[in-house]
Protein backbone atom coordinates (compact mmCIF):
# COMPACT_ATOMS: atom_id res chain seq x y z
CA UNK A 1 0.00 0.00 0.00
CA UNK A 2 1.45 3.36 -0.96
CA UNK A 3 0.78 6.77 0.42
CA UNK A 4 1.53 10.36 -0.90
CA UNK A 5 1.83 12.98 0.97
CA UNK A 6 1.73 16.43 0.14
CA UNK A 7 1.73 19.69 1.90
CA UNK A 8 1.26 23.47 1.61
CA UNK A 9 3.11 26.02 4.16
CA UNK A 10 2.58 29.99 4.11
CA UNK A 11 4.84 31.56 6.33
CA UNK A 12 4.79 35.73 6.99
CA UNK A 13 7.73 37.38 9.28
CA UNK A 14 7.38 40.92 10.53
CA UNK A 15 9.91 43.29 12.86
CA UNK A 16 10.27 46.59 14.06
CA UNK A 17 7.51 48.33 11.89
CA UNK A 18 3.91 49.72 13.67
CA UNK A 19 0.81 47.45 14.57
CA UNK A 20 -0.45 48.40 11.12
CA UNK A 21 2.09 47.12 9.49
CA UNK A 22 1.64 43.42 10.30
CA UNK A 23 -1.43 43.37 8.63
CA UNK A 24 -0.19 45.04 5.76
CA UNK A 25 2.84 42.25 5.83
CA UNK A 26 0.08 39.24 5.48
CA UNK A 27 -1.69 41.15 2.93
CA UNK A 28 2.08 41.53 0.13
CA UNK A 29 1.46 39.36 -3.04
CA UNK A 30 3.44 36.50 -3.58
CA UNK A 31 6.55 37.65 -5.86
CA UNK A 32 6.82 40.36 -2.95
CA UNK A 33 6.84 37.71 -0.04
CA UNK A 34 9.51 35.63 -1.99
CA UNK A 35 11.48 38.24 -2.47
CA UNK A 36 11.55 39.44 1.48
CA UNK A 37 11.35 36.11 2.24
CA UNK A 38 15.10 35.13 0.51
CA UNK A 39 16.61 38.42 1.87
CA UNK A 40 15.56 37.33 5.27
CA UNK A 41 16.93 33.47 4.83
CA UNK A 42 20.15 35.21 3.32
CA UNK A 43 20.76 37.58 6.21
CA UNK A 44 19.97 34.83 8.23
CA UNK A 45 22.42 32.50 7.11
CA UNK A 46 24.87 35.47 7.02
CA UNK A 47 24.22 36.15 10.75
CA UNK A 48 24.35 32.74 11.74
CA UNK A 49 27.95 31.85 11.04
CA UNK A 50 29.05 34.81 13.40
CA UNK A 51 26.26 34.82 16.28
CA UNK A 52 27.47 34.24 19.78
CA UNK A 53 24.53 32.73 21.55
CA UNK A 54 24.52 33.03 25.36
CA UNK A 55 23.31 30.13 27.95
CA UNK A 56 22.27 30.30 31.21
CA UNK A 57 24.13 26.26 31.93
CA UNK A 58 25.70 27.72 34.98
CA UNK A 59 22.75 30.21 36.05
CA UNK A 60 24.29 32.98 34.80
CA UNK A 61 24.61 34.36 31.24
CA UNK A 62 27.63 33.38 29.27
CA UNK A 63 28.77 32.47 26.13
CA UNK A 64 28.32 28.94 24.70
CA UNK A 65 32.09 28.30 24.07
CA UNK A 66 32.60 29.67 27.55
CA UNK A 67 30.83 26.66 29.01
CA UNK A 68 33.41 24.31 30.61
CA UNK A 69 30.99 21.08 29.92
CA UNK A 70 29.34 19.35 26.20
CA UNK A 71 26.81 21.43 24.94
CA UNK A 72 24.67 22.62 22.57
CA UNK A 73 22.66 25.38 21.55
CA UNK A 74 20.31 26.42 19.28
CA UNK A 75 19.52 30.20 18.99
CA UNK A 76 16.64 32.15 17.61
CA UNK A 77 18.43 32.60 14.38
CA UNK A 78 19.00 28.82 14.11
CA UNK A 79 15.71 27.58 15.02
CA UNK A 80 14.04 30.28 12.39
CA UNK A 81 16.09 28.36 9.69
CA UNK A 82 14.89 24.64 10.69
CA UNK A 83 11.28 25.92 10.50
CA UNK A 84 10.76 26.57 14.22
CA UNK A 85 10.66 23.55 17.07
CA UNK A 86 7.53 21.23 16.11
CA UNK A 87 8.10 18.80 18.41
CA UNK A 88 10.83 17.27 20.76
CA UNK A 89 11.79 14.40 18.14
CA UNK A 90 12.50 16.76 15.28
CA UNK A 91 14.20 19.12 18.06
CA UNK A 92 16.35 16.85 19.50
CA UNK A 93 17.10 13.52 17.18
CA UNK A 94 20.11 15.37 15.63
CA UNK A 95 21.81 16.46 18.96
CA UNK A 96 25.03 14.80 19.84
CA UNK A 97 24.71 12.48 22.44
CA UNK A 98 21.10 12.80 22.61
CA UNK A 99 18.52 9.90 21.66
CA UNK A 100 14.79 10.29 21.81
CA UNK A 101 13.20 7.15 22.11
CA UNK A 102 9.97 7.37 20.46
CA UNK A 103 7.24 4.77 20.93
CA UNK A 104 5.07 6.21 18.38
CA UNK A 105 3.00 7.90 21.22
CA UNK A 106 4.35 11.35 22.16
CA UNK A 107 2.83 10.81 25.49
CA UNK A 108 5.34 8.32 26.42
CA UNK A 109 8.26 8.86 24.72
CA UNK A 110 11.07 9.42 26.13
CA UNK A 111 14.52 11.98 25.87
CA UNK A 112 18.14 9.69 27.01
CA UNK A 113 21.67 11.41 26.88
CA UNK A 114 24.37 9.48 26.89
CA UNK A 115 22.44 6.08 27.32
CA UNK A 116 20.94 7.94 30.88
CA UNK A 117 17.54 8.30 31.45
CA UNK A 118 15.84 5.13 29.48
CA UNK A 119 13.22 4.29 32.20
CA UNK A 120 10.21 2.96 29.92
CA UNK A 121 8.28 0.43 31.04
CA UNK A 122 9.18 1.16 34.58
CA UNK A 123 7.70 3.96 37.11
CA UNK A 124 11.16 5.04 37.79
CA UNK A 125 11.62 8.36 36.44
CA UNK A 126 13.68 9.82 33.57
CA UNK A 127 17.95 10.34 34.40
CA UNK A 128 17.60 13.70 32.23
CA UNK A 129 16.62 17.16 34.16
CA UNK A 130 14.29 18.80 31.45
CA UNK A 131 13.60 22.40 32.45
CA UNK A 132 11.41 25.17 30.81
CA UNK A 133 12.45 28.65 31.62
CA UNK A 134 14.95 27.09 33.75
CA UNK A 135 12.00 25.56 35.58
CA UNK A 136 12.02 21.80 36.48
CA UNK A 137 9.03 20.67 34.78
CA UNK A 138 9.85 16.87 35.00
CA UNK A 139 8.38 13.96 37.02
CA UNK A 140 5.52 11.88 36.79
CA UNK A 141 4.57 8.44 36.14
CA UNK A 142 3.55 8.83 32.24
CA UNK A 143 4.57 12.25 30.85
CA UNK A 144 7.31 13.71 32.83
CA UNK A 145 9.95 11.99 30.44
CA UNK A 146 9.24 14.71 27.33
CA UNK A 147 8.33 18.30 26.56
CA UNK A 148 4.99 18.70 25.35
CA UNK A 149 4.71 20.79 22.27
CA UNK A 150 3.40 23.64 23.79
CA UNK A 151 6.46 23.59 26.02
CA UNK A 152 8.55 24.35 22.24
CA UNK A 153 5.84 26.60 20.76
CA UNK A 154 7.56 30.33 20.24
CA UNK A 155 10.90 29.14 21.83
CA UNK A 156 13.85 31.74 21.70
CA UNK A 157 16.46 29.01 22.61
CA UNK A 158 17.46 25.88 23.58
CA UNK A 159 20.13 24.49 25.89
CA UNK A 160 21.19 21.14 26.02
CA UNK A 161 23.94 19.68 28.77
CA UNK A 162 25.75 16.61 28.47
CA UNK A 163 26.93 14.80 31.55
CA UNK A 164 26.36 15.00 35.20
CA UNK A 165 24.58 18.55 36.23
CA UNK A 166 23.13 17.72 39.51
CA UNK A 167 25.32 20.51 40.83
CA UNK A 168 23.35 23.53 39.55
CA UNK A 169 20.90 21.44 37.93
CA UNK A 170 19.19 19.12 40.62
CA UNK A 171 16.69 16.60 40.30
CA UNK A 172 17.31 14.01 38.23
CA UNK A 173 19.91 15.42 35.62
CA UNK A 174 22.82 13.20 36.18
CA UNK A 175 22.45 12.09 32.31
CA UNK A 176 22.22 16.20 31.54
CA UNK A 177 19.99 18.84 30.63
CA UNK A 178 17.83 19.84 28.10
CA UNK A 179 16.57 24.18 28.97
CA UNK A 180 14.08 25.71 26.48
CA UNK A 181 13.52 28.77 26.63
CA UNK A 182 10.86 30.60 25.52
CA UNK A 183 10.50 34.25 23.40
CA UNK A 184 9.83 36.89 25.61
CA UNK A 185 8.11 40.31 24.94
CA UNK A 186 10.09 42.69 23.56
CA UNK A 187 10.14 46.68 23.10
CA UNK A 188 8.95 46.37 19.21
CA UNK A 189 6.39 45.60 17.34
CA UNK A 190 7.00 42.43 15.51
CA UNK A 191 5.74 38.83 15.27
CA UNK A 192 4.83 35.88 12.57
CA UNK A 193 1.96 34.03 11.04
CA UNK A 194 1.76 30.60 9.41
CA UNK A 195 -0.42 28.93 7.71
CA UNK A 196 -0.60 24.66 6.95
CA UNK A 197 -1.96 22.60 4.97
CA UNK A 198 -1.63 18.98 4.14
CA UNK A 199 -2.82 15.65 3.31
CA UNK A 200 -4.98 13.64 5.49
CA UNK A 201 -7.24 17.21 6.22
CA UNK A 202 -4.66 18.68 8.49
CA UNK A 203 -5.05 22.11 8.70
CA UNK A 204 -2.93 24.19 11.43
CA UNK A 205 -2.17 27.91 12.04
CA UNK A 206 0.25 29.88 14.47
CA UNK A 207 0.39 33.46 15.16
CA UNK A 208 2.63 35.36 17.32
CA UNK A 209 2.60 39.21 18.24
CA UNK A 210 4.45 41.59 19.73
CA UNK A 211 3.06 44.60 21.25
CA UNK A 212 5.17 47.25 23.59
CA UNK A 213 2.48 48.89 25.40
CA UNK A 214 4.91 51.74 26.82
CA UNK A 215 9.00 52.48 27.62
CA UNK A 216 8.49 49.70 30.73
CA UNK A 217 5.58 47.82 29.41
CA UNK A 218 5.48 45.03 26.54
CA UNK A 219 2.74 42.26 25.76
CA UNK A 220 3.45 39.33 23.41
CA UNK A 221 0.44 36.90 22.56
CA UNK A 222 1.12 33.50 20.64
CA UNK A 223 -1.97 31.23 19.66
CA UNK A 224 -1.84 27.67 17.39
CA UNK A 225 -4.35 25.50 16.57
CA UNK A 226 -4.43 22.44 14.37
CA UNK A 227 -6.64 19.88 13.29
CA UNK A 228 -5.97 16.70 11.84
CA UNK A 229 -9.64 14.58 10.94
CA UNK A 230 -6.77 11.35 9.04
CA UNK A 231 -4.32 9.65 9.00
CA UNK A 232 -2.42 6.61 8.01
CA UNK A 233 -3.82 3.72 11.00
CA UNK A 234 -7.38 2.99 10.43
CA UNK A 235 -9.63 1.16 13.04
CA UNK A 236 -12.84 0.43 11.03
CA UNK A 237 -14.49 -0.94 14.23
CA UNK A 238 -14.09 2.31 15.53
CA UNK A 239 -14.08 4.41 12.60
CA UNK A 240 -11.41 6.47 13.65
CA UNK A 241 -7.88 6.82 12.75
CA UNK A 242 -5.41 6.10 15.44
CA UNK A 243 -2.64 9.07 14.18
CA UNK A 244 -5.70 11.83 14.32
CA UNK A 245 -4.47 14.92 15.99
CA UNK A 246 -5.96 18.45 17.20
CA UNK A 247 -4.41 20.87 19.22
CA UNK A 248 -4.94 24.00 21.08
CA UNK A 249 -2.07 26.67 22.31
CA UNK A 250 -2.63 29.81 23.88
CA UNK A 251 0.05 31.86 25.51
CA UNK A 252 0.20 35.18 27.07
CA UNK A 253 3.11 37.02 28.23
CA UNK A 254 3.19 40.68 30.30
CA UNK A 255 6.52 42.26 30.80
CA UNK A 256 7.54 45.18 32.57
CA UNK A 257 11.24 46.53 32.49
CA UNK A 258 12.49 49.87 34.60
CA UNK A 259 16.22 50.23 34.86
CA UNK A 260 18.10 46.90 36.88
CA UNK A 261 14.57 45.57 37.02
CA UNK A 262 12.83 43.07 34.75
CA UNK A 263 9.95 40.82 35.63
CA UNK A 264 7.94 38.35 33.49
CA UNK A 265 4.44 36.73 34.03
CA UNK A 266 3.39 34.14 31.49
CA UNK A 267 0.11 32.41 31.22
CA UNK A 268 -0.51 29.59 28.82
CA UNK A 269 -3.18 26.23 28.08
CA UNK A 270 -2.67 23.15 25.85
CA UNK A 271 -4.73 20.93 24.85
CA UNK A 272 -3.75 17.59 22.58
CA UNK A 273 -4.90 14.71 20.79
CA UNK A 274 -1.87 13.06 19.58
CA UNK A 275 -1.16 9.69 17.51
CA UNK A 276 -1.83 6.81 19.82
CA UNK A 277 -0.23 3.75 20.22
CA UNK A 278 0.07 1.54 16.97
CA UNK A 279 1.41 -1.88 16.45
CA UNK A 280 1.39 -4.75 14.29
CA UNK A 281 1.16 -8.54 14.55
CA UNK A 282 3.85 -10.70 12.78
CA UNK A 283 4.55 -14.07 13.41
CA UNK A 284 7.17 -16.25 12.05
CA UNK A 285 6.34 -19.77 9.75
CA UNK A 286 6.58 -21.56 12.73
CA UNK A 287 4.01 -19.58 14.86
CA UNK A 288 0.24 -20.73 15.60
CA UNK A 289 -0.85 -17.09 15.45
CA UNK A 290 -1.60 -18.58 12.82
CA UNK A 291 1.92 -19.93 10.60
CA UNK A 292 3.05 -17.32 8.66
CA UNK A 293 0.73 -14.83 9.37
CA UNK A 294 0.90 -10.59 9.01
CA UNK A 295 -1.45 -8.76 9.73
CA UNK A 296 -2.50 -5.34 7.74
CA UNK A 297 0.12 -2.29 8.85
CA UNK A 298 -2.50 0.29 7.78
CA UNK A 299 -6.24 -1.51 8.67
CA UNK A 300 -6.14 -2.22 12.45
CA UNK A 301 -8.77 -4.77 13.68
CA UNK A 302 -8.55 -2.97 17.23
CA UNK A 303 -12.12 -2.96 19.43
CA UNK A 304 -10.51 -0.78 21.61
CA UNK A 305 -9.49 2.88 20.83
CA UNK A 306 -5.60 4.10 20.60
CA UNK A 307 -5.21 7.22 21.38
CA UNK A 308 -3.28 10.01 23.77
CA UNK A 309 -4.17 13.04 24.91
CA UNK A 310 -2.46 15.94 27.08
CA UNK A 311 -3.71 19.12 28.74
CA UNK A 312 -1.67 21.72 30.34
CA UNK A 313 -1.98 24.95 32.11
CA UNK A 314 0.94 26.41 33.01
CA UNK A 315 1.40 29.60 34.94
CA UNK A 316 5.27 31.34 35.26
CA UNK A 317 6.75 34.17 37.00
CA UNK A 318 10.25 35.56 36.90
CA UNK A 319 12.43 38.40 38.02
CA UNK A 320 15.51 39.60 37.77
CA UNK A 321 17.34 42.65 39.75
CA UNK A 322 20.90 43.52 38.99
CA UNK A 323 23.03 44.95 41.87
CA UNK A 324 26.65 46.01 41.58
CA UNK A 325 27.62 42.74 43.10
CA UNK A 326 25.84 40.65 40.93
CA UNK A 327 21.92 39.50 40.25
CA UNK A 328 19.49 38.68 41.74
CA UNK A 329 16.62 36.01 40.23
CA UNK A 330 13.72 34.44 41.08
CA UNK A 331 11.46 31.78 38.91
CA UNK A 332 8.00 30.47 40.06
CA UNK A 333 5.88 27.93 38.37
CA UNK A 334 2.94 26.23 38.66
CA UNK A 335 1.93 23.57 36.15
CA UNK A 336 -1.06 21.17 35.52
CA UNK A 337 -0.57 18.50 33.71
CA UNK A 338 -3.16 15.68 32.88
CA UNK A 339 -2.82 13.07 29.93
CA UNK A 340 -3.71 9.29 29.31
CA UNK A 341 -2.64 6.76 26.73
CA UNK A 342 -5.30 4.39 25.45
CA UNK A 343 -4.33 1.04 23.46
CA UNK A 344 -5.82 -2.44 22.81
CA UNK A 345 -3.95 -4.75 24.74
CA UNK A 346 -4.83 -7.85 22.33
CA UNK A 347 -4.70 -6.14 18.73
CA UNK A 348 -7.98 -8.27 18.12
CA UNK A 349 -11.80 -8.72 18.42
CA UNK A 350 -14.03 -10.82 17.66
CA UNK A 351 -14.78 -9.52 14.29
CA UNK A 352 -11.74 -10.19 13.53
CA UNK A 353 -11.41 -14.05 14.82
CA UNK A 354 -14.27 -14.76 12.39
CA UNK A 355 -12.46 -13.36 9.63
CA UNK A 356 -9.62 -15.95 10.50
CA UNK A 357 -12.03 -18.75 10.24
CA UNK A 358 -13.93 -17.63 6.93
CA UNK A 359 -10.57 -17.28 5.54
CA UNK A 360 -9.51 -20.70 6.45
CA UNK A 361 -6.24 -19.51 8.37
CA UNK A 362 -7.07 -20.75 11.54
CA UNK A 363 -9.77 -23.18 12.41
CA UNK A 364 -12.86 -22.49 15.05
CA UNK A 365 -11.60 -23.88 17.52
CA UNK A 366 -8.27 -22.93 17.69
CA UNK A 367 -9.07 -19.55 18.07
CA UNK A 368 -8.86 -19.51 21.73
CA UNK A 369 -5.87 -20.72 21.49
CA UNK A 370 -4.38 -18.32 18.92
CA UNK A 371 -6.15 -15.26 19.57
CA UNK A 372 -7.11 -15.80 23.34
CA UNK A 373 -10.67 -16.77 24.70
CA UNK A 374 -10.97 -12.99 25.44
CA UNK A 375 -11.27 -10.43 22.63
CA UNK A 376 -11.57 -7.32 24.72
CA UNK A 377 -8.73 -6.51 26.38
CA UNK A 378 -8.08 -2.81 26.70
CA UNK A 379 -5.29 -0.79 28.45
CA UNK A 380 -5.68 2.90 29.43
CA UNK A 381 -2.69 4.89 31.30
CA UNK A 382 -3.70 8.35 33.18
CA UNK A 383 -2.01 10.98 34.87
CA UNK A 384 -2.25 13.80 36.72
CA UNK A 385 0.59 15.94 37.66
CA UNK A 386 0.27 18.88 39.68
CA UNK A 387 4.44 20.81 40.25
CA UNK A 388 5.32 24.18 42.09
CA UNK A 389 8.59 25.06 41.18
CA UNK A 390 10.19 27.40 43.14
CA UNK A 391 13.83 28.88 42.41
CA UNK A 392 15.94 32.02 44.48
CA UNK A 393 19.62 32.12 43.32
CA UNK A 394 22.13 34.88 43.57
CA UNK A 395 25.03 35.32 40.54
CA UNK A 396 27.97 36.97 41.30
CA UNK A 397 29.98 39.27 39.08
CA UNK A 398 33.34 37.24 37.81
CA UNK A 399 36.21 38.84 39.37
CA UNK A 400 39.42 37.80 37.91
CA UNK A 401 38.63 33.41 37.36
CA UNK A 402 36.56 33.62 40.65
CA UNK A 403 32.67 33.64 40.18
CA UNK A 404 30.63 32.24 42.95
CA UNK A 405 27.05 31.68 43.45
CA UNK A 406 24.14 31.31 46.16
CA UNK A 407 20.68 30.02 45.93
CA UNK A 408 18.04 27.81 47.10
CA UNK A 409 15.30 25.64 44.77
CA UNK A 410 11.68 24.18 46.49
CA UNK A 411 10.07 21.27 44.22
CA UNK A 412 6.40 19.72 44.80
CA UNK A 413 5.11 17.05 42.90
CA UNK A 414 1.93 15.97 43.08
CA UNK A 415 1.23 13.10 40.79
CA UNK A 416 -1.99 11.19 40.64
CA UNK A 417 -0.66 7.94 37.77
CA UNK A 418 -3.69 5.14 37.09
CA UNK A 419 -3.57 2.21 34.98
CA UNK A 420 -7.21 0.79 34.05
CA UNK A 421 -7.16 -2.61 32.40
CA UNK A 422 -10.12 -3.35 30.78
CA UNK A 423 -11.97 -7.36 29.65
CA UNK A 424 -14.84 -8.86 28.71
CA UNK A 425 -16.87 -9.93 32.11
CA UNK A 426 -18.05 -13.78 31.72
CA UNK A 427 -20.20 -15.69 34.32
CA UNK A 428 -16.56 -17.43 35.97
CA UNK A 429 -15.31 -14.12 36.08
CA UNK A 430 -18.10 -10.95 36.00
CA UNK A 431 -14.71 -8.38 36.66
CA UNK A 432 -14.99 -6.29 33.57
CA UNK A 433 -11.20 -5.69 34.57
CA UNK A 434 -8.60 -3.30 36.93
CA UNK A 435 -8.45 -0.24 38.38
CA UNK A 436 -4.83 0.68 39.73
CA UNK A 437 -4.74 3.72 41.22
CA UNK A 438 -0.73 5.10 42.52
CA UNK A 439 -0.43 7.41 45.33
Amino acid sequence: MTFASSRLRLRVLAGGAAPGALLAAALIGAPLAAQAQAKATGAAQASASIEEIVVTARKREERLRDIPTAATALGADQLREIGGVATAQSLLTNVPGVNFANTSNPVTSEVSIRGSGTSRATTAESGVGLFRDGAFIGGGTVLGRTFTDLDLFDANRVEILRGVQGGLNGRNAEGGSVNVVSARPTHQYEGFAMGDVANNDHYEGQLVVNLPIDDHWAMRFGADFMDQSKGFYYLPLLDRYADQQYKQFLRWQLNFNQGPFTANLLIEHGAEELPGLVYQVNTFPSATYPSGFHQDRFSLPWNSTSEAKMRMDNYEFTTNTDFSLGSFVTTTMYRDRSGQNAYDRDASSLQYAQSLVAAGKVAAAAIPTVLGADYGLGGNQLDHAKIFYQDVHFTGQKVGDFTWLVGAEYYLLRDLPQSVLAKTPTAASPSIGTNDVGR
